[in-house]
C-alpha cells in the first residue's frame, strides 16, 4: 500500500522530538523501549472535516497511554490503525491482538493502552470522534484491541476506501467530503460487525450484538422491522435480544429508530437527493408518519430536518 505522504515530511530530529510529535498529533503518551541506535520517526496529518488521517513512520518502539497521562489531557475519541508496514500488537481492556499489514485495530484514548513495534511499521491513522463512531458503532468501545484482518472482505472494502481518502479529501468540495466521512463509518460499521468470530472475549452475547446491527441495517428500510423481526431472523428469543442490548446500554426498538435517523441524515447531506422531499426520504427508510421522524430526528440532531437541510445547503 502506497504512502500518503513523504517519508520526509513530519520527521523527528531524535527520541524527544519524536515524543512531542506524537503527542501533539494523538495524545499524551509515554514513549518506551526506542531503538535509539537505529532510531527514525516520521508523522504526518491531514484534517478532513471531522476525521484526521495521520501517517507514522518509525522503527522499534512502545507506545502507552497511561491513566495518569488521560487525567491530564482533555482529549477523548477513539483511533483506528490501518496497519501498512511491519507488525504491531496492541492491548487495551484486557484484550491483545497482533496487527499485521493490512488489518484495522480500534482503540479508545479514554482508556490506558499499549502499543507496540519490534521493528520498523507504517500505520494509516484515522482520528474518530467519540460521539459519531458510538452512533455508527454502538458499543465500540466493547471492540477496543480486536484486530479486524485484512482478508475480510468488509475490512478489505474500508481499508481501501479510507486510504483513498486519506490521499484525496483535499481535493473535494465540502458538501462531498460530508458524504464521504459518512460512508467511513458506514464501512467500519460494516467491518466490526462482520467480525464477531475473531473477537478475543468470546462471549456470545456479543457475537449476537453484531449479528443484530447488521440486520438492523440491512432491514432498515423494511417499515415491520422491530425487535420480534429481528429475533426471529437471528434465531433466538426476544427476551435474550433485549438483555443482550441491554448489557450495551441500549434497546432494539431504539437502535432501530437512532440508525434510521443517522441514514435520513446521510441522505439529507447527498447532493444528488437535493431535490427528495423530506418525506419521501423519511418513507423510503420505514417511518411512516413526518411528524414523528421530525421528532426523532431533532432527538439525534438537535434540530428538524428541514432546518438541518437548509443549513447544510447554505454551508454548500
Amino acid at each position: 500500500m502506497s504512502a500518503i505522504y513523504s517519508d520526509r515530511e513530519g520527521l523527528a530530529s531524535g527520541v524527544a522530538d519524536w515524543r512531542d510529535r506524537i503527542c501533539s498529533t494523538f495524545v499524551d503518551l509515554d514513549c518506551e523501549d526506542v531503538d535509539r541506535d537505529e532510531f527514525f520517526g516520521a508523522v504526518s496529518s491531514r484534517q478532513c472535516g471531522d476525521l484526521r488521517f495521520s501517517r507514522v513512520y518509525s522503527t522499534r518502539q512502545r507506545v502507552v497511554r497511561t491513566q495518569a497521562r488521560i487525567g491530564r489531557s482533555t482529549a477523548d475519541g477513539f483511533l483506528l490503525s490501518l496497519q501498512t508496514q511491519g507488525t504491531g500488537r496492541v492491548r487495551q481492556g484486557g484484550r491483545e491482538s497482533v496487527q499485521k499489514p493490512g488489518d484495522m485495530v480500534l482503540y479508545d484514548t479514554s482508556s490506558p493502552y499499549d502499543l507496540s513495534f519490534d521493528g520498523r511499521f507504517r500505520q494509516l491513522i484515522l482520528t474518530l470522534p467519540r460521539a459519531q463512531l458510538l452512533r455508527a458503532i454502538p458499543g465500540a468501545e466493547n471492540l477496543t484491541a480486536i484486530a479486524i484482518v485484512g482478508t475480510n472482505a468488509a475490512a478489505k472494502l474500508a481499508a481501501s476506501y479510507v486510504s483513498a481518502l486519506a490521499k484525496q479529501c483535499t481535493e473535494i468540495g465540502s458538501g462531498a467530503r460530508r458524504v464521504a466521512n459518512a460512508t467511513v463509518f458506514d464501512l467500519l460499521a460494516m467491518s466490526f460487525s462482520s467480525a464477531e468470530p475473531l473477537r478475543s472475549s468470546g462471549q456470545a452475547g456479543d457475537a449476537l450484538f453484531n449479528r443484530a446491527i447488521v440486520q438492523i441495517d440491512d432491514q432498515l428500510v423494511d417499515p415491520e422491522l422491530n425487535p420480534a423481526s429481528i429475533a426471529s431472523a437471528l434465531g433466538v428469543s426476544l427476551r435474550y435480544l433485549n438483555l443482550v442490548f441491554a448489557k450495551h446500554d441500549l434497546s432494539v426498538s431504539r437502535t432501530i429508530w437512532h440508525r434510521r435517523v443517522q441514514r435520513a441524515a446521510r441522505d439529507l447531506q447527498n447532493p444528488v437527493l437535493a431535490t427528495t422531499s423530506i418525506t419521501t426520504v423519511a418513507f423510503a427508510l420505514g417511518f411512516n408518519d413526518t411528524a414523528h421522524f421530525s421528532r426523532a430526528f431533532k432527538a439525534v440532531f438537535g434540530e428538524t430536518p428541514s432546518a438541518y437541510r437548509r443549513r447544510l445547503q447554505i454551508v454548500r
